[in-house]
């Protein structure tokens, strides 16, 4: 069974790779941190605001990942509240938040 993604959010500059073997960077619509993309492709959606930041610093703002409703967030290993807290949104609460929400809320990584 395939499922098609239509926007992506990466953690890890690492899952870029997996988007230039699949040729899909047409789903990338966030980066955790915009200083640690090193891709062309990746730098050229953030650059015409296809794709954005949601992790300035390492504090992932849970607001604004979940007003941008992504198909997926591909994560790391480690354990983080502001992941966990989004993985716990009942997706029937992310089509009440509107997107650009005005007040982002960041949480701190754990660990």
């Amino acid at each position: 069974m395939t499922v098609p993604a239509t926007s992506l959010f990466v953690v890890s500059p690492t899952h870029l790779a997996l988007l230039a073997d699949l040729d899909r960077f047409d789903v990338l619509t966030g980066v955790a941190q915009r200083d640690t993309v090193m891709n062309p492709q990746a730098e050229a959606r953030l650059d015409a605001g296809a794709a954005i930041e949601f992790a300035r610093a390492g504090l992932v703002d849970v607001e604004r990942v979940v007003a941008a409703r992504p198909s997926l967030v591909m994560t790391n290993g480690t354990s983080s509240a502001a992941l966990s807290l989004i993985r716990e949104t009942p997706a029937s609460r992310w089509s009440r938040i509107p997107n650009g929400s005005s007040r982002p809320r960041s949480v701190a990584p754990s660990g």
